[in-house]
């Protein structure tokens, strides 16, 4: 369920309580929870700082490899990462969690991938990329798989490289009746 569906879903449950969405990479979400501009953060829990974050994990996904539909991997249910090293990929800026993954599973696949962009942001934009083979990108599957309609085909990757995205607040943070009934709501969808 996207945020602004479970956004919808609360305010319908508790229509006293209001609830303000920001989107923006987790450093910046982070530093919002530590000065106390946000109650709460959903981010990728792969470099969670566990001594300072509480978290709810809410669904966890993984990596794979997102080509052309013409692409000579794309009938393949599962390719090794190393056999995309001659390719060039569209990632996201530096600053978001998925580019580190990305650089990570790619690094043990033993290469740096060749850049075609950095596209953050609407993920149709780089499907419509990828779609006329110019490149191939890393994504996780489940957001994937949602938008493979745009003549691109999802590939497992043999390296499994997980992340789970979680709900997150300041440990140093009490926790009111409406914080509570929001996390149990989230990890109820």
């Amino acid at each position: 369920m996207e945020t602004a569906q479970i956004s919808i879903q609360f305010q319908m449950k508790y229509p006293n309580i209001s609830v303000n969405i920001y989107e923006n990479e987790s450093v910046q979400i982070f530093s919002a929870l530590q000065q106390r501009k946000v109650d709460f953060g959903i981010v990728r829990s792969n470099y969670l700082d566990k001594e300072s974050y509480v978290q709810w994990p809410l669904v966890q996904d993984e990596l794979a490899i997102v080509v052309s539909k013409e692409h000579p991997l794309a009938d393949r249910g599962c390719v090794s990462l190393t056999e995309c090293r001659n390719e060039k990929f569209i990632l996201p800026n530096l600053a978001a969690d998925l580019y580190n993954i990305s650089m990570e599973a790619c690094k043990k696949a033993g290469f740096r991938p060749k850049l075609f962009c950095y596209l953050n942001g609407r993920p149709e934009y780089t499907m419509k990329i990828i779609e006329k083979g110019l490149a191939v990108s890393l994504m996780m599957k489940k957001l994937a798989k949602n938008i493979e309609g745009f003549g691109v085909k999802t590939v497992s990757i043999e390296e499994t490289v997980k992340s789970t995205t979680a709900l997150v607040t300041s440990k140093n943070r009490s926790l009111s009746v409406k914080d509570k009934n929001f996390i149990r709501m989230l990890q109820k969808v």
